[in-house]
C-alpha cells in the first residue's frame, strides 16, 4: 500500500490539472466560476448590468456615479465570464449529454484512507482509467454548472479537489486529495456517502 500511495502521489499533478483551475489574478468576491452555478452567475450579471444602466445617466455628472457605474459593469462582465467558463467546461467534458444523466457514481467496492485524502477502488465494469477519468471530469463539470452547493454529499463538488485515476488488478483506483487538512474529514464523509449508496 505504501508503494501504491507514493506512485499515486507522483502522478497527482499530471492527472489533476483538468480538475482544478489556476487563477492569474484575484477575482472579485463571488465571481469565481465555482462560487455559483452558471444560472446564478448569469442572474448576478444581469443584476449588476441593470445597476450599471441605472447609473449611466449620472455617470458623466459626478465622479461617484462614474465609479459606481464602472464597478457594476466590471462585476457584470466577471459574472458573465464565470457562467461562460462553467458552460464551456461542461461542453468540453460532456459534449451534448444532459447534466442529470452524467452524475451517477460508479460502483465502489472498497475505500482506503491515505494521508490527505482517500482512495476508491472501483469494479472492473466501470472501464479503463481513461474512461473513468473522463466520466469524473464530466460528472464534476455537471455539478459545477448546477452549483457545487446543491450537492453537499458529492466529493466531486469540493472546489479544490485533486484526482488521480489508475488501473489496478481487479478494477480501477481513484484517489481524491485535498491540500487543506480541515477538508480531509469532509472529503472522506462524502466518499462514505457515495460508497454506501451503491
Amino acid at each position: 500500500m505504501q508503494d501504491q500511495t507514493i506512485m499515486m502521489t507522483k502522478n497527482l499533478l499530471l492527472l489533476a490539472v483538468p480538475m482544478t483551475l489556476a487563477a492569474c489574478s484575484r477575482p472579485a468576491p463571488g465571481t469565481r466560476a465555482h462560487a455559483d452555478s452558471a444560472a446564478g452567475h448569469r442572474q448576478e450579471a444581469a443584476s449588476h448590468q441593470a445597476e450599471a444602466d441605472a447609473t449611466l445617466a449620472y455617470a458623466n455628472s459626478k465622479a461617484y456615479y462614474q465609479s459606481v457605474h464602472m464597478d457594476h459593469k466590471r462585476l457584470a462582465a466577471a459574472h458573465l465570464r464565470a457562467a461562460e467558463q462553467l458552460e464551456a467546461e461542461y461542453t468540453a467534458a460532456c459534449e451534448d449529454r444532459a447534466p442529470d444523466t452524467v452524475t451517477a457514481w460508479p460502483e465502489v467496492k472498497a475505500t482506503d484512507e491515505v494521508p490527505g485524502g482517500i482512495v476508491l477502488h472501483l469494479t472492473p465494469k466501470v472501464g479503463s482509467e481513461e474512461e473513468v477519468l473522463a466520466h469524473l471530469e464530466c460528472h464534476r463539470a455537471a455539478l459545477a454548472v448546477e452549483g457545487f452547493d446543491r450537492f453537499p454529499d458529492d466529493p466531486l463538488a469540493i472546489e479544490k479537489l485533486e484526482v488521480v485515476v489508475h488501473d489496478e488488478p481487479g478494477g480501477t483506483a481513484v484517489m481524491f486529495g485535498v491540500k487543506d487538512d480541515a477538508q480531509v474529514t469532509e472529503l472522506r464523509r462524502r466518499v462514505d456517502v457515495v460508497a454506501k449508496a451503491e
